[in-house]
């Protein structure tokens, strides 16, 4: 059987190469629009209503006074708080790779974060360690760092001696059951940053984080929080992850809406394509077909002939596609991964494709089966 399919796939081998390649292309888009998409939805894997953040209204991407925190832990229904310095930069070995340092005092992090939580003694280490930091296990990964690593960032801001180089040690990592975003933070202690810093650029905050008791008190909360400060010089905007994500999602329309016009379209002309290519292969052989039956071939035989044709060049070519797909996300991710934090091609995604594959398979293969089945042999034998 398989020696059969083979000979038909080279039967016409120009038309089986550009639909294999149609088919791959078909399938590399697709995989492109399935990473936008989780790109997108999928910020909303790791966040949850009980984290608030707070930012600069005033001046979007301004910093916070440091000594915000103070009142917003006095806000009842608070239970956590943590001031944050954001430090983008890059690994001083592999420069291309960005990695976020998120300063925070002491390891108030991981109290507002519980989720994310290192083991007790690498939480020892980091606390009796000025220069210590704290890692997601994607980002360990990523790097190749291993704990005792002396680790150099370069990034803004710039220290106070004009060096641009942050020089921290690998303590420990945290574990956590989020997506791959939330797992590549660098955490070390504000105290050590922000001595480095320049006078004017010390006591100030990215943003401050919070955790609640209740999660269906995000907006009062948040409301209590801002209205704390503003008779102040900085305003605050404080809304819960989730509403954040949400609001990042709206931004960008109906994405699910606009992959499902998209792909609908895409593989609707592959299928077009696929029908084609089977409906002409088998006009060509029907006087093979007569032949076959002639042998003792029975009617399921060439029904599963015909499907296997059709099976190993549309997963096949799904396959190629998806793999190449995937290559693709990969070099995109580091463009488009500050908009889009979960970027990637997902085997939730790549099942998909596979389905949608064998579905093309199915409809394509039964186009011209009734055609095939009706024939009678002596008609076949004629060239009919």
């Amino acid at each position: 059987m398989l020696s059969l399919i083979w000979a038909a796939l080279k039967r016409r081998k120009a038309r089986t190469v550009f639909t294999f390649l149609s088919i791959a292309v078909a399938f590399m888009l697709f995989s492109v629009l399935a990473a936008i998409r989780q790109g997108l939805v999928g910020q909303l894997g790791g966040v949850s209503a009980s984290w608030l953040n707070t930012y600069n209204r005033t001046v979007q991407g301004g910093l916070i006074p440091l000594d915000y925190t103070d009142s917003i832990a006095r806000v009842p229904g608070v239970a956590a708080v943590s001031a944050l310095r954001e430090i983008p930069g890059t690994y001083v070995r592999t420069p291309a790779e960005p990695v976020t340092v998120f300063a925070a005092q002491s390891e108030s992090i991981f109290n507002v974060f519980a989720d994310y939580r290192p083991s007790p003694g690498a939480l020892r280490a980091f606390r009796n360690d000025p220069q210590g930091a704290i890692a997601g296990p994607a980002l360990v990964r990523r790097m190749g760092w291993k704990i005792g690593d002396a680790i150099t960032i370069h990034s803004n801001p710039l220290r106070r001696d004009g060096r641009t180089t942050w020089h921290f040690r690998l303590d420990g990592i945290y574990a956590a059951k989020v997506p791959s975003h939330y797992q590549s933070f660098l955490v070390v202690h504000y105290g050590h940053v922000n001595a480095a810093l320049p006078a004017a650029q010390r006591n100030q905050a990215s943003q401050i984080a919070e955790r609640i008791r209740d999660p269906r008190r995000s907006a009062e909360i948040s409301r209590a929080i801002d209205t704390l400060f503003t008779a102040d010089p900085v305003h605050t905007l404080t809304q819960s992850q989730e509403a954040e994500a949400v609001a990042n999602i709206r931004q960008f329309g109906d994405v699910s809406l606009l992959v499902l016009a998209v792909g609908a379209t895409v593989f609707f002309t592959l299928l077009l394509i696929v029908c084609n290519t089977l409906y002409q292969s088998v006009q060509e052989r029907l006087t093979e077909f007569a032949v076959l039956r002639t042998l003792g071939f029975r009617s399921r035989r060439l029904v599963l002939l015909l499907l296997g044709e059709a099976l190993a060049l549309n997963l096949s070519g799904a396959a190629a596609g998806l793999l190449g797909g995937y290559g693709l996300t990969q070099l995109m991710h580091a463009a488009v991964a500050s908009v889009l934090w979960a970027f990637g091609l997902t085997l939730a995604a790549v099942f998909t494709g596979l389905v949608i594959a064998f579905a093309i398979s199915l409809v394509a293969a039964g186009i011209p089966l009734p055609r095939m089945l009706r024939i009678r042999v002596p008609e076949m034998l004629r060239g009919v």
